[in-house]
């Protein structure tokens, strides 16, 4: 089965990386069978740990659903996994997106 490298940088508040955040991935639908391999896929976790740039990756099959759980800022969500080598995680979720560059002297 092909895969996806499902990557991501992690940061709080402050604009600091966060390290050691476990992510945990597992199909949501599982067990799914794959007709075209004839593989049954069962509901086994992955996990990993932000780096200290809070950067991960996750190998994760392609077009499957799977839900993804970052307890330690309350993310979880269910994502298609495309049919692509890689996909930065933010891009397939609901997490609303900002632009936080700065637009010039706040007037407070």
């Amino acid at each position: 089965m092909a895969t996806c490298i499902v990557s991501g940088t992690i940061y709080d508040g402050f604009d600091s990386p966060l390290s050691s955040v476990k992510i945990v991935a597992f199909p949501s639908d599982a067990p799914v069978y794959d007709s075209s391999t004839g593989r049954l896929i069962g509901a086994t976790q992955k996990v990993t740990v932000t780096s200290s740039t809070g950067y991960f990756e996750l190998v994760l099959t392609r077009n499957l659903d799977f839900c993804i759980n970052i307890k330690e800022i309350g993310f979880k969500e269910v994502i298609r996994v495309p049919d692509a080598a890689t996909m930065v995680l933010w891009g397939a979720t609901t997490v609303q997106e900002s632009d936080l560059t700065p637009q010039g002297p706040a007037s407070w």
